[in-house]
């Protein structure tokens, strides 16, 4: 309880059981506009019609990072490797002066995920900026209809670290080069068929800050009532423990704010606000975390383990929240096999918010 919060932890389900799972839990949760649910690992995904009571299996491309449009079709971008369709061209000169033009991969459903349509876009970036996978890109719907992305990168002439402590699988440690990556915005005034890019959220060119040495990877954002944009990242610092760290704008994502801590962790944060606008961010390792502001991210409270599973690192640590009913979340998470760190269960952990203030 804090900032005219009460939080309640309830029961704990198995989504996926172990047998079904495909291996490690990298937990997702998408919420469709008709409020049906689908929860997945890389290798499985169910979907629940009852507000997660029970739960059956599907085949879907959606996952964490979806966004239901103000008309109703939900889209997300989609891993750029290892879909089972056509190659895609080469990057090409852009019309953009200064600019190439990437692509990406986008899913899209018009009836709450029934259905899905893949597509590729074109996204046009500068032509030093390095595109990762987009595995961890948001799409999030601006007032005027427009969508905005974010999601990480590389650029060319940013520095190349050594992260002098890396450690191998049979315990040697060695030097390795770590390349900095930026946090960066992207834009779309065509329902996503084609992007450019916006703007940098967060970067950090310096060749010795150990709390940022690989600088930020793995980002969510959410969208305020008011119109503000908060962006949560990653810190890299090649091993240990960094910093969770947040970037606030206040013009649709053409400025930022600097990306300071907010908690004293966090890898791949995923961010939702709930219908009382209550902003959550579940994030992890070691272990798994909830943290709350009822104050538009001006404050956090909680930072709270709701999980320690049987490794420090497990599933690593990767999970995902949604609110699935008025002021009840289920966090969905990754129970490693205590004998096989590679297998595990995926579980659902609900918990009751209310704002008291």
């Amino acid at each position: 309880a804090g900032a005219g919060l009460e939080v309640e932890r309830g029961e704990t389900q198995v989504i996926i059981p172990q047998e079904d799972a495909g291996g490690i839990c990298v937990g997702s949760i998408v919420k469709f506009p008709n409020g049906d649910l689908v929860a997945g690992t890389r290798s499985a995904q169910v979907r629940s019609t009852d507000g997660a009571k029970s739960w059956s299996k599907v085949n879907t491309l959606f996952s964490n990072y979806s966004c239901n449009l103000s008309d109703s079709e939900t889209v997300q971008f989609v891993r750029r490797d290892g879909l089972s369709c056509d190659a895609a061209p080469p990057n090409e000169k852009s019309d953009l002066e200064g600019f190439t033009k990437s692509f990406g991969w986008l899913v899209r459903s018009r009836d709450n995920g029934l259905t899905e349509e893949l597509e590729q876009i074109d996204i046009h970036v500068p032509e030093k900026m390095k595109l990762s996978a987009m595995s961890h890109a948001r799409i999030l719907e601006l007032r005027d209809g427009s969508l905005l992305g974010i999601d990480y990168a590389r650029w060319e002439d940013d520095p190349v670290v050594v992260f002098e402590s890396s450690v191998s699988k049979n315990g040697t440690i060695y030097n390795r080069d770590l390349p900095k990556n930026r946090i960066f915005a992207f834009h779309s005034t065509d329902r996503g068929k084609n992007w450019t890019y916006l703007s940098t959220v967060a970067f950090d060119l310096s060749r010795n800050n150990r709390t940022t040495l690989g600088g930020f990877t793995e980002p969510d954002a959410v969208i305020l009532p008011n119109g503000e944009v908060l962006a949560f990242m990653r810190s890299v610092g090649g091993g240990g423990i960094r910093p969770l760290r947040m970037s606030r704008s206040n013009d649709a994502g053409n400025t930022w704010s600097m990306p300071l801590p907010v908690a004293d962790r966090g890898v791949m944060p995923v961010a939702t606000v709930m219908e009382s606008g209550v902003v959550v961010v579940i994030y992890g390792r070691p272990y798994n975390w909830l943290m709350f502001s009822a104050d538009d991210g001006d404050t956090w409270v909680g930072h709270f383990q709701f999980y320690h599973g049987p490794k420090a690192w497990d599933a690593w640590n990767y999970c995902a929240v949604e609110e699935v009913a008025p002021d009840t979340l289920l966090a969905v998470y990754g129970n490693a096999d205590p004998n096989d760190i590679k297998e595990g269960e995926m579980l659902g952990t609900f918990f009751t918010v209310k704002h008291k203030g």
